[in-house]
């Protein structure tokens, strides 16, 4: 919407009725004035009113668009223009108009990496950055634009083949660039750690491909004798969920003392942990959640904990469907707390608007402002609430609020060392983080074990063959995150 023309064309239509509407511009000086004071407040307005959250372009690019074209209509026809301030200021700026738009940018993107962090985004800093794009708009006004306007040559060569030239060198530039996946080189080593993560990488963390299944892998892919094999003696704590719940494996493996506690996992990506849902578009998810509930039923372990992308659930099957997210959540806890098993239930996870380690990246790298990119987003702790006091219902349920233990007053951590960030996109966990995490939940993770008592291994096999649990009912949409 921004940088695409066709969703701009109608701010060309505007300007295009302006110039053709030229002989129909007014020419009293009162009627002037007042089209011009009314422009010139209508294109101030947006300056000291919207905000980083105002959706821009769209409706809000009226008004501005609006007022300059009421201030050029006002000082249309050079007949009877007044000598107004606006007017020969307007007039003249106007001239440095395409040269400003040139040069604004690399100047602002430039400047602020060049200046300290703490010093790039102060007013003094701006000013001097504006004054610096004026400067360079008017020589490149007076020593590009105006020659260009009397002659299309230099030195007898005549423009086209400079500008052909230009145009093979900068394809050059972009080609190799392109080839060789960007030119990396050009960061500093700790920036470029901060986007060292991504699906691939972290992959071996969230024992993706075994334990993890991606939406489009059938349930034969999932490791069943690894990834859920009981061990005698052992308090048997079964992780389950989404690819929420698989980003804490890492951190959770980390804590468990090994020669006491046999961490398993059954996690699916995309997959609520709804047996009652129909989620056939994630392949492996329906059978995963049968899975889930036989292991509950037969007592394959014995304690579970459940973690999602809770806010994305509440809100989307909330909102959508007969049978709402609390119906859902209710039923899986109630079937643990029939069979006796306690229950670790993991609030919504720490979430940001815009995806941190590039975000970081970006900010480290240009010292641009970065809006609410580090604001958590707000319904993650909406649901936070919700989950609650769902929990509440459960004498057997042990709830922990992820966004409690980490965050003071909203305040949330960014990165658990200088150049590892606590999430490698939105909403994932990197596996420092992962760590980082499951180390403040110490109180909460203690008291949990302490409940479970050590436990003699199931035959895990038996239940693979089939379990006979009824295919889901309910044939509602499922989402995919």
């Amino acid at each position: 919407a921004f940088y695409v023309a066709p969703l701009r064309a109608w701010e060309f239509l505007v300007g295009s009725i302006v110039f053709l509407g030229h002989r129909w511009s007014p020419v009293r000086r009162p009627t002037r004035l007042l089209l011009a004071s009314l422009g010139f407040a209508f294109m101030l307005l947006p300056v000291v009113a919207f905000r980083p959250e105002t959706r821009f372009p769209g409706f809000n690019a009226l008004l501005p668009c609006l007022g300059a074209a009421l201030y050029i209509l006002a000082f249309n026809q050079e007949k009877g223009r007044p000598a107004l301030p606006f007017g020969t200021f307007g007039a003249r700026l106007g001239r440095l108009s395409y040269s400003l738009y040139l040069w604004h940018w690399p100047v602002f993107v430039l400047g602020s990496a060049a200046l300290p962090l703490e010093a790039a985004g102060s007013v003094f800093a701006t000013a001097a950055l504006l004054l610096l794009t004026v400067l360079l708009a008017f020589l490149s006004y007076v020593l590009v634009e105006r020659p260009a306007r009397e002659r299309i040559e230099w030195r007898g060569v005549p423009g086209a083949r400079l500008i052909a030239c230009a145009a093979v060198v900068l394809i050059a530039i972009g080609a190799h660039g392109y080839s060789n996946d960007g030119y990396a080189q050009r960061f500093p080593q700790s920036q470029a750690r901060m986007i060292r993560y991504n699906s691939q990488t972290v992959a071996p963390f969230y024992r993706t491909h075994s334990c993890f299944l991606q939406p489009d892998e059938p349930l034969s892919a999932f490791d069943m004798k690894d990834c859920l094999r009981s061990v005698a003696n052992k308090r048997n704590v079964l992780l389950a969920g989404d690819s929420i719940a698989a980003h804490y494996d890492w951190g959770l493996r980390s804590y468990f003392p090994s020669d006491s506690v046999q961490l398993l996992q059954l996690t699916a990506a995309s997959c609520a942990p709804f047996v009652e849902l129909d989620q056939a578009k994630v392949r492996s998810c329906n059978e995963m959640n049968q899975l889930l509930r036989a292991q509950i039923k037969a007592r394959r372990f014995t304690g579970l904990i459940l973690s999602g992308n809770w806010r994305v659930y509440s809100e989307f099957y909330g909102r959508r469907d007969a049978t709402s997210f609390h119906d859902y959540l209710r039923s899986l806890l109630a079937a643990a707390d029939e069979a006796g098993i306690p229950v670790l239930l993991l609030g919504p996870s720490l979430e940001f608007p815009a995806p941190l380690a590039a975000t970081l990246f970006n900010y480290e790298r240009s010292h641009l402002p970065a809006g609410k990119s580090f604001m958590p987003i707000e319904g993650a702790f909406k649901a936070d609430d919700r989950m609650r006091e769902i929990a509440r219902s459960y004498p057997s349920v042990q709830y922990v609020s992820i966004l409690d233990a980490i965050c003071r007053a909203r305040e949330c951590p960014l990165k658990v060392a200088p150049e590892t960030p606590i999430t490698w996109d939105i909403i994932h966990l990197t596996p420092e983080g992962s760590r980082f995490v499951v180390a403040q939940l110490k109180p909460q993770l203690d008291a949990f074990l302490s409940r479970l008592q050590t436990a003699p291994a199931g035959d895990t096999e038996e239940l693979m063959a089939g379990s006979g649990v009824p295919a889901p009912q309910n044939h509602l949409p499922s989402q995919v995150q």
